[in-house]
């Protein structure tokens, strides 16, 4: 009923809120169905299979990082098969397994389920925008995205329409961080910090730690000798969101 909907609702704000994830039984809750899609998601960014949080160290550098995580599609043989098989769930759920598969740096799983949500009739806007975003953002750090800028525009236009203000900052955010590693003026990385304010004061922290992280990597590519603090902040950003993983990666 009512009731229940708004308990849900309240657990899911709670396991993605600031600070230590927690929520009633949102992680253990031996029921799938009252699980919400999202918490495969929530759980990759607190102990993602395959990444050492807390053990051994990865870099920071963009090139070294996506070598290390992205770039390693097939992964070893622990992780072949880890996300695959499950054709008859539904495509909140594939969204979470491939977001997941991202994070544990297995872009081929990803790409393949996020392409799956995509064309699955039964997606919703919010589940295709995230889709269409997280499937760009594979291409570029894989280098099979032949027009980033142009890509990144039009996710963020049908975010716009489909009234997902928050998917539209965090494309638009991509979008100029793409320009400046492309060799952009560097007013570019303004624009982006300008996008990150407005996730600031929005209450959008996971938009903000995410948009830094992209404008650190954005910089280190546009010059070697960039300054790394931005990258301890995107780091210090989701530790406070109790996101150890996405630490990690930054």
């Amino acid at each position: 009923g009512f009731r229940d909907s708004c308990r849900r609702e309240r657990a899911v704000a709670v396991m993605w809120s600031v600070g230590r994830a927690a929520g009633p039984g949102w992680l253990g809750d031996p029921h799938p169905e009252n699980r919400h899609w999202s918490a495969r998601l929530r759980e990759a960014t607190l102990r993602a299979p395959g990444l050492l949080v807390g053990g051994a160290p990865v870099s920071s550098t963009f090139g070294s990082t996506v070598s290390t995580a992205v770039g390693t599609t097939g992964g070893t043989a622990s992780r072949v098969g880890r996300y695959r098989q499950f054709s008859a769930a539904g495509p909140g759920d594939m969204l979470s397994r491939g977001l997941a598969a991202l994070l544990d740096g297995d872009a081929e799983t990803s790409r393949r389920l996020l392409e799956s949500v995509e064309a699955d009739e039964r997606t919703d806007a919010t589940l295709r925008s995230l889709a269409q975003f997280a499937g760009t953002a594979i291409d570029l750090l894989t280098g099979h995205c032949a027009d980033p800028s142009g890509v990144l525009g039009q996710v963020a236009l049908d975010a716009e329409l489909a009234g997902l203000p928050w998917i539209a900052r965090l494309a638009r955010g991509v979008q100029e961080a793409v320009l400046v590693a492309l060799g952009s003026p560097a007013w570019r990385v303004t624009a982006c910090a300008e996008l990150l304010v407005e996730c600031e004061r929005t209450g959008d922290d996971w938009g903000a730690a995410l948009l830094k992280l992209m404008v650190a990597i954005a910089e280190q590519i546009a010059d070697d000798d960039a300054d790394p603090a931005d990258f301890a902040d995107a780091a210090g950003r989701f530790r406070r969101l109790d996101a150890p993983v996405l630490a990690v990666w930054a």
